[in-house]
């Protein structure tokens, strides 16, 4: 993508997620008010038979929707980069001006609908705090063991690894350089189960000064945001705390969110989990052989 980028042949790009080509492709339409028009034909399978709605609902992580310059599909440097890091590339349709969805297979019509009618709509819930939460927070002394999570993974992968992740943060070098990135993440559900707000600037304030304590600087952040159904008005209380607590954070620390993810309706037999925000953090090291910190385990 950054060599992409480079050639300056690059319009717009986005990455695919949940719902496939039609989120990407329909997202990055509207925003260029413009309409687009596609062949569905022209999109490599895995499975034969497939429907037109199942080509485009099939989500697929890792894959990238770029829209280049006309004439960067004839560019040998565009063509180049693909075939460099063994990617497959295809033309998949075209920008229009008539600010619809067009969907071809072939010759073929399947779908051609305003793409407006594909824009998200933006729900005002009413929220307020539960009663039963006006009582004094205690929290739990559980000590959970994580080496069975982190030990059945590669930490050490190229060998680049200063700090693996039974250490916080987690320390890799940058190969070639003297530049490491560091790397942590956090969650407090006892407290933000309590007061959402407060935990998320807890979980924010350790992430940012792990960071610095290694002499790292906080680049950003990405979220996790886990919450019950928010059509209860207690669970978009907590909801709406949270991103009132992280964005007030964030700009007072200057530690931007870079990515993240909601996850809702996360409930058993109609009871709720508790608000779990999971904050990850980077933090760039400039050179760790004349850091302040001591990186013994190097």
């Amino acid at each position: 993508s950054l060599e992409l980028f480079e050639t300056g042949a690059v319009i717009a790009a986005q990455d695919m997620g949940a719902a496939g080509l039609t989120s990407s492709i329909t997202e990055i339409a509207i925003k260029g008010n413009c309409g687009i028009e596609i062949d569905l034909s022209l999109v490599p399978l895995r499975e034969e038979g497939m429907e037109p709605w199942e080509i485009l609902l099939s989500e697929s992580q890792e894959r990238m929707l770029f829209i280049l310059d006309p004439h960067a599909m004839i560019n040998e440097r565009v063509m180049k980069i693909f075939k460099k890091w063994d990617l497959d590339c295809f033309v998949l349709g075209r920008l229009t001006d008539t600010n619809k969805f067009v969907v071809k297979m072939k010759e073929k019509i399947v779908c051609d609908i305003p793409l407006k009618t594909l824009e998200a709509p933006e729900l005002t819930r009413p929220h307020t705090i539960n009663p039963a939460d006006d009582h004094l927070f205690s929290p739990t002394t559980n000590d959970f063991d994580k080496n069975w999570v982190w030990e059945q993974y590669d930490s050490q992968v190229m060998g680049n690894t200063i700090h693996g992740p039974q250490d916080d943060p987690a320390i890799v070098r940058i190969p070639n350089s003297k530049k490491a990135i560091a790397m942590t993440t956090n969650s407090n559900v006892q407290l933000c189960n309590y007061y959402p707000k407060k935990g998320i600037e807890l979980i924010i304030n350790l992430c940012h000064g792990a960071l610095e304590r290694v002499g790292a600087k906080p680049l950003g952040i990405t979220n996790c945001l886990n919450f019950g159904n928010p059509e209860n008005e207690y669970v978009m209380h907590e909801f709406v705390e949270t991103i009132i607590g992280m964005s007030e954070t964030c700009w007072k620390l200057k530690f931007p969110v870079v990515s993240g993810n909601v996850s809702f309706y996360n409930e058993t037999s109609g009871k709720g989990i508790m608000p779990t925000p999971v904050i990850g953090a980077v933090g760039l090291i400039e050179d760790y052989e004349n850091s302040h910190y001591n990186f013994s385990r190097q």
